[in-house]
């Protein structure tokens, strides 16, 4: 596996395949799992990528590492999710449904905060990284989005794979962790650009997400708007 899919990163490709298998029956409840080594031959990178991609399909409940002995699946394997709910990320659901994420970069350009620039506590001349993306799942448009980040955070990162997970992408390159602390929800009908983007009819049920996330020490670093198709998400607030 050399091929970036997608921008996605290599971990997460790989932790997507072990889940298949996993609800696939591939790997049997209680079975031991293939050895770090294995793994790492099977998918030709090496074994600290396949433990983050371990660690990624522990957070799903489906192994368990026992020390000195291996990986085991579960003796009681979580359902595949049915739905997708906005308590997970689109790259975790659609790992958990075994489907496809993509995304593709519309605009990606650093200018002044000016319009966000209250919202994000600078300086209307202050720069921003302004990245409007169109997610798929499974070659199907799902999403739009609309990010606005403090340049000062993420210097460069206009020259970064910016189709892939940027919350990854922000954690591998800039060693920022966001956390979601302020979301708020409207219910719209799409306009004419939206229903293009998302093809779907003019005046369609759209849900909009606005969102404020912040970093470990509590310093606000992305607004973002996200438009999501109101025929095929469940929204569950928690």
């Amino acid at each position: 596996m050399r091929s970036n899919r997608q921008g996605i990163a290599y971990y997460r490709q790989i932790a997507d395949i072990l889940i298949k298998r996993i609800h696939n029956g591939v790997y049997a409840p209680g079975e031991q799992l293939p050895s770090d080594r294995e793994l790492s031959a099977e998918f030709g990178h090496n074994r600290h990528t396949v433990r983050r991609a371990l660690d990624v399909v522990a957070e799903h409940k489906l192994i368990t590492r026992q020390q000195g002995r291996g990986t085991f699946v579960t003796t009681t394997v979580p359902a595949a999710p049915e739905k997708r709910h906005l308590s997970l990320g689109l790259i975790d659901m659609t790992r958990q449904l075994g489907a496809r994420p993509a995304a593709r970069v519309l605009e990606a350009i650093v200018r002044p905060a000016d319009q966000v620039a209250e919202i994000l506590k600078l300086k209307p001349s202050d720069l921003i990284i302004y990245i409007h993306r169109l997610r798929y799942v499974d070659n199907t448009p799902m999403i739009l989005e609309y990010i606005s980040i403090p340049y000062a955070f993420v210097p460069g990162i206009e020259h970064e794979e910016l189709s892939q997970s940027l919350r990854d992408l922000m954690v591998d390159q800039f060693d920022i962790h966001l956390t979601d602390k302020e979301v708020t929800f409207e219910s719209n009908a799409s306009d004419g650009y939206v229903s293009q983007m998302l093809n779907i009819p003019l005046g369609s049920p759209v849900m909009l997400e606005k969102r404020l996330s912040y970093d470990a020490d509590q310093t606000l670093c992305e607004y973002s708007e996200h438009i999501y198709r109101g025929d095929r998400f469940a929204f569950r607030l928690k």
